[in-house]
């Protein structure tokens, strides 16, 4: 059987207090993004890389 990893990217866009973090934190499933009722507390672009069986997602918060 032919190798069926697959890997990619997906880019979390929205505005801000949307819950952007808080989606990267569910899926990771731990606490990697800072989350808070504060607008604007994500201020830099950061990385989370999920890695499954059969695939690598590498997620990017960014500010909103």
């Amino acid at each position: 059987m032919a190798n069926s990893f697959k890997s990619g990217f997906v880019t979390l866009v929205g505005r801000p207090n949307a819950g952007k973090s808080t989606l990267i934190n569910a899926v990771v499933g731990h606490k990697v993004a800072i989350t808070s009722n504060t607008a604007q507390t994500t201020r830099h672009r950061f990385r989370a890389i999920v890695t499954r069986e059969d695939m690598q997602m590498i997620m990017v918060d960014t500010p909103g």
